[in-house]
């Protein structure tokens, strides 16, 4: 795999990442509204959905990549040699979602407990 000149710092799985960890609680807030779906599953279908979303994505980036450049799609999608380049920005999106539905979890069961405890 060649390495950028940024030390080999992959900003592509930072964005893919960030779309994770940005969009998994407003798909869970959206889920959670309209389906009136509550406690884990809730949590698990925005994981779920973010996967969705990213797969989907990675699908129309190599179909336009093929459109565009046949037969060069993944030089032009600067996969740099990288022949699971989708399926590590797909998990960096379901690590961003993960990270983001265990800080949202433990952030609502502390507030929930510091709630049910009475002052004295």
């Amino acid at each position: 795999m060649r390495r950028s000149s940024c030390s080999g710092i992959h900003f592509d799985r930072i964005g893919h990442g960030a779309f994770g960890l940005l969009l998994a609680y407003p798909l869970r807030e959206i889920v959670g509204r309209l389906s009136g779906v509550r406690g884990a599953l809730v949590y698990w279908l925005s994981i779920a959905a973010v996967l969705a979303l990213s797969s989907v994505f990675e699908i129309i980036e190599a179909v336009v990549a093929e459109i565009v450049s046949p037969g060069a799609g993944p030089a032009w999608l600067g996969a740099q040699g990288d022949e699971w380049d989708a399926q590590m920005d797909i998990a960096a999106a379901l690590g961003g979602a993960c990270a983001a539905m265990l800080a949202t979890f433990l952030i609502e069961r502390l507030t929930a407990r510091t709630q049910t405890v009475a002052p004295p």
